[in-house]
């Protein structure tokens, strides 16, 4: 009896764990069908009713595309309509480029189609576990050509959140010019570090920013608002890092439809290696961060705030004229 009553055991567990399994695929399928005729949150609350099986790189796929689908990404408008317009023939016109996506237009800070496009990010960005997002970790847990197919899906979607960034903070016109928006601000930020003043008053050219001019309101250096603009800063650091970590781990297929884009890892290169190469602990403890509670208990001190405004200065302004 006992050794019945083990094998019934070892029965139900495996039945169970089979029909999880099925369970699974029919919800990814269902989730599928809805995304094909655009009913995003049906999608999303047909995988949510079974719990998230965040080890099934299928399953990570379609429920970011749920959010993706939320906030009014597709990778087909992507590559119809934006891809073309990256431009990699230098930092400050691939930064510009980014602002004239058709989706880079937001008008009011953590709309919902920024909110949503961030949640389908960090949807992939944590699905490999671990104490901080990686590639290497994706790989890891699903292998090399799920892992890449998972990487490529969150590079377009973090190239497009980063035009909405800079196009929104950086208060940029429609031809993607900094300072020529509406919201009355010519820099990302009103710098109160003596350093990052300095950097900013050395700015030659064209670019809009200058010592003492107004930062985006929503980038606030007013104690009461100081919290939020340092998540927010947070958010555009990150933007980079993970950025700058996916391409540096994928293989971009060759393909005439990714345009620019197979050039654009040199260009992330160029702007993020003097800090990952540099004395100073903090730029490199900041540019290896990818992950958004660890920057943001990172630069929780005065201090460490002061270098992320310096990169800030060096990341966005000098690269967004």
């Amino acid at each position: 009896m006992r050794y019945l009553s083990i094998i019934l055991s070892l029965f139900i567990f495996i039945s169970c764990a089979r029909k999880s399994d099925e369970e699974t695929a029919v919800a990814i399928d269902k989730a599928q069908a809805y995304l094909s005729s655009n009913r995003c949150q049906d999608a999303i609350d047909v995988l949510e009713e079974g719990g998230l099986e965040t080890d099934n790189p299928i399953f990570v796929q379609v429920y970011a595309s749920g959010y993706a689908c939320l906030s009014g990404f597709s990778e087909i408008t992507f590559f119809a309509d934006d891809i073309s317009l990256v431009d990699s023939s230098s930092n400050t016109s691939f930064f510009q480029s980014l602002t004239k996506f058709s989706t880079s237009e937001e008008t009011s800070v953590d709309s919902a189609s920024y909110t949503n496009l961030l949640r389908a990010i960090n949807i992939v960005l944590s699905s490999g576990g671990g104490t901080s997002p990686s590639q290497v970790a994706r790989t890891n847990l699903y292998g090399t050509r799920k892992a890449g197919d998972i990487g490529t899906q969150g590079l377009y979607m973090l190239i497009a959140q980063l035009g909405k960034y800079l196009h929104f903070y950086g208060n940029v016109d429609s031809t993607g010019v900094k300072g020529s928006g509406t919201a009355g601000s010519q820099c990302f930020v009103q710098y109160d570090d003596a350093t990052a003043q300095t950097a900013v008053g050395a700015f030659p050219g064209t670019n809009a920013c200058d010592v003492g001019d107004a930062g985006n309101p929503e980038l606030s250096l007013v104690v009461a608002n100081l919290a939020k603009t340092k998540s927010r800063m947070c958010e555009g650091l990150m933007l980079i890092t993970n950025l700058s970590d996916i391409l540096g781990n994928i293989v971009l297929a060759d393909s005439d439809s990714l345009g620019d884009l197979k050039d654009v890892k040199t260009l992330v290169n160029s702007f993020t290696s003097s800090f990952s190469s540099s004395p100073d602990a903090d730029y490199t403890a900041l540019i290896a961060t990818t992950k958004q509670s660890v920057c943001e208990s990172y630069v929780s001190t005065p201090a460490k705030f002061a270098k992320l405004q310096q990169m800030y200065v060096a990341l966005f302004e000098a690269n967004l004229e």
